[in-house]
């Protein structure tokens, strides 16, 4: 299952929950002392890859996670409990904003290093935060699954904001912005029980 939602929040809701990225409303700036933004791999892997797979850096703010929660996770929460009015916060595994950057090693056909959020049943949730260029990419294989070498591509989503897409644990990767300077998504990985699995 890969289901896809535009305008998926009411306008003033969307500002209201995510002002604090650019409170200022000029150009985005990772210099906000609100938010501590952590610089990481997108995805690490030992498996040995191809040259169209490429591990880049991407900054981070965690708003949920096992050692705790941001002082934005209940604005951020609201917005995905407004779409998913079923979620118990006992399932969220973990919640954060990812902004991936522009990078000049990478070209219009490499993605970055595909990847399940968990290797259980769980809902993978994405709400695109701005206009970019970086399709999400998702495969028909899902946690369990093959090589990433044998992975098979089923689906593009180009981001929007205010665009939702949910998957069911389905391989995803990213691509960084190229004609953008960034790619700033809200990510939520939801556990799910098997007999709960939707397909």
């Amino acid at each position: 299952m890969i289901k896809i939602i535009d305008d998926a929040l009411p306008e003033d809701m969307f500002k209201k929950c995510f002002d604090f990225l650019n409170p200022t409303n000029t150009e985005f700036d990772f210099h906000n002392e609100n938010i501590p933004w952590t610089l990481g791999r997108d995805i690490l892997t030992k498996e040995e890859l191809n040259p169209k797979l490429k591990s880049t850096y991407q900054m981070h703010h965690m708003l949920f996670w096992d050692k705790g929660k941001s002082e934005h996770y209940d604005g951020c929460l609201s917005a995905i409990k407004s779409i998913l009015p079923e979620l118990a916060e006992i399932s969220l595994y973990r919640m954060k904003i990812n902004a991936l950057l522009n990078n000049s090693k990478v070209d219009a056909g490499i993605t970055n290093i595909p990847h399940a959020d968990l290797l259980e049943p769980h809902l993978s949730f994405v709400l695109y935060l701005n206009d970019s260029d970086g399709d999400t990419v998702f495969y028909k294989e899902k946690w369990d699954a093959i090589p990433l070498s044998q992975l098979t591509e089923c689906k593009r989503v180009s981001p929007k904001k205010n665009r939702v897409v949910i998957s069911d644990g389905n391989y995803h990767a990213s691509q960084n912005p190229i004609d953008n300077e960034i790619r700033l998504i809200l990510n939520a990985v939801i556990r799910m029980k098997e007999d709960n699995e939707k397909g």
